[in-house]
């Protein structure tokens, strides 16, 4: 066996975990922006809010906690950029008492950054106990009176936002991003009581079972996990963290696949030598 095999063998593992750090560190900081193919379900979501005419309401539920912030909070930034960007009033809310803070930050942020007016382009009403009695409650007696107070306490019975958006009745598209089964709430007592289109979001581990729930018309389209949010980066043109995210999975892949490559090769040299 050549002494640079033997090297190879003898390499300080310490030395991998070093290559596997730098890997998902670098494309982090500094984004490599490799391409992102986009497939049919998130191109279905982003066409549905491209179709909405200016003024149109949009419902996003943002139904999940800081554990899945890596892949939801994306897409409810890429979400909101592309209503706002559209001129569509939002009308935002969670089921998760954990992710109210979250739901605040992001139509806070995002609102900031495309110069939108709270109250009148978009209102966060926040977390409120109930979960399908609020649905039916918004549907039934108004938004207005399911929520008198948003997040931040104020009234929201004199808002602009809801004078022409007054129940579920009048959302033109419901966007569900959950990190569990909260989407079976808003579709048995929301979509299919109200009428109004419904697409989503979900954590890559839940994904393949939303598949079914396009083949049933449950949406018409969602996000799935952190390449879905990666995917509607792409779309909207405005790349965020989660095309920085698929570039340190990408490298990463990329690296382990020729770490285990190189092994094999090293195996089948050896074995020939001895």
């Amino acid at each position: 066996m050549s002494l640079s095999w033997q090297k190879i063998i003898n390499l300080d593992r310490r030395i991998i975990y070093v290559l596997i750090s730098l890997a998902v560190i670098i494309p982090l900081m500094k984004p490599l922006f490799i391409k992102v193919n986009i497939t049919p379900e998130v191109q279905a979501v982003y066409d549905t809010i491209e179709s909405l005419p200016p003024g149109s309401a949009v419902f996003l539920a943002l139904d999940f906690d800081p554990a899945a912030k890596p892949e939801l909070y994306p897409m409810a930034e890429a979400l909101l950029r592309h209503a706002f960007r559209k001129d569509l009033k939002v009308i935002g809310m969670t089921f998760w008492v954990t992710g109210a803070g979250l739901g605040e930050k992001v139509f806070s942020d995002i609102a900031k950054e495309c110069g939108k007016e709270y109250g009148k382009d978009y209102l966060y009403l926040g977390w409120k106990v109930g979960d399908y009695a609020l649905v039916i409650g918004m549907g039934e007696e108004g938004i207005s009176k399911t929520f008198p107070k948003d997040h931040y306490g104020n009234s929201t019975g004199d808002m602009a936002i809801l004078q022409n958006v007054a129940t579920l009745k009048d959302i033109s598209y419901l966007i569900e991003l959950a990190a569990g089964d909260t989407i079976g709430t808003w579709y048995y007592f929301g979509r299919l009581k109200y009428n109004f289109k419904m697409g989503g979001g979900c954590t890559g581990v839940i994904a393949a079972g939303w598949y079914n729930l396009l083949k049933i018309d449950w949406i018409n389209g969602f996000l799935g996990g952190l390449r879905g949010a990666a995917e509607y980066e792409t779309l909207i043109n405005k790349k965020g963290t989660a095309t920085g995210g698929m570039d340190a999975q990408s490298v990463t892949h990329m690296l382990i696949i020729t770490l285990i490559v190189l092994s094999n090769i090293i195996f089948f040299v050896t074995r020939r030598n001895k």
